[in-house]
C-alpha cells in the first residue's frame, strides 16, 4: 500500500497480481471496473494501480489468488491513499487498508511474503561466481569445518575476497566463523533450505 510519507508498519513487497475489485456500493461504475493489478502488498493492506483511483475513505471489496497456488483471498478494505495523477512523483491507484480478511487469508499472505523474501535474498547469494561456488561448497560440506586459507583455496580465491562476503551467508545461518574456522550449517529457515535444494538441482547436479 503506497502512500505520501512513509509511515509503514510492514514491509512492502512488490507485486504484479491481477485483483477483481468492487465498490461496497453496487453501481454501473462498479461493474466496469472489476479487474486491476497489486502493485505492491503487505500484512496490512495493498496498492492497486488504476487510472481512476476510488477517492480516499471508500470502501472496497476485493479478491486475489496468491501465485503458486489456487487460494483465492477475498477481503474488505478502505481506500487509505488515492493518486489519480496528480501527485507526480507517486505512483497512480489507490493504498487500501485491510479492514476485514479471514484469518487463513492472512496467514497466506504471510506465507507467500515469507517465501518471495526469501526469494530476493536467496537472489543475492547466488549473485557472483564466488557467491556460486560457495553455495555448491556449502552443499557438500554441511555440517563440516574448514579453515579459512583452506576454504579460500577450495574457492580458487583470495582469503580476503572471501572474507568479505562471508557475513552474507551467516546472516542467513547457512555459514559461522570462529576464530580461523568457518562451519557449514544447515538451513533452518524451511523456504531458504527449498530455495537452495532447487538450486544445487539445477547448478550442481551429481
Amino acid at each position: 500500500m503506497a502512500q505520501g510519507k512513509d509511515k509503514r508498519r510492514f514491509k512492502r513487497l512488490k507485486t504484479s497480481l491481477i485483483v477483481r475489485l468492487r465498490r461496497s456500493i453496487v453501481s454501473d461504475e462498479t461493474r466496469r471496473r472489476v479487474r486491476e493489478r497489486i502493485g505492491n502488498m503487505s500484512m496490512g493492506g495493498v496498492f492497486i494501480e488504476a487510472n481512476m483511483p476510488y477517492e480516499s475513505g471508500s470502501l472496497v471489496e476485493f479478491d486475489f489468488t496468491l501465485p503458486g497456488t489456487r487460494y483465492l483471498v477475498h477481503a474488505r478494505g478502505v481506500v487509505r491513499w488515492s493518486n489519480a495523477g496528480r501527485l507526480p512523483d507517486q505512483p497512480i491507484g489507490m493504498g487500501i487498508e485491510f479492514l476485514e480478511i479471514a484469518t487463513e487469508s492472512r496467514e497466506q499472505i504471510r506465507a507467500f511474503l515469507q517465501q518471495q523474501e526469501t526469494s530476493r535474498n536467496f537472489d543475492r547469494l547466488a549473485r557472483t561466481r564466488l557467491h556460486r561456488e560457495i553455495l555448491k561448497l556449502h552443499h557438500r560440506k554441511t555440517g563440516t569445518a574448514l579453515s579459512l586459507p583452506v576454504l579460500a583455496n577450495f574457492l580458487g580465491a583470495p582469503s580476503s575476497e572471501v572474507l568479505a562476503i562471508l557475513p552474507e551467508f551467516t546472516t542467513f545461518g547457512l555459514l559461522r566463523k570462529e576464530n580461523d574456522s568457518v562451519h557449514f550449517l544447515a538451513p533452518k529457515d524451511p523456504d531458504l533450505a527449498e530455495h537452495l535444494r532447487r538450486w544445487i538441482e539445477k547448478h550442481a547436479p551429481r
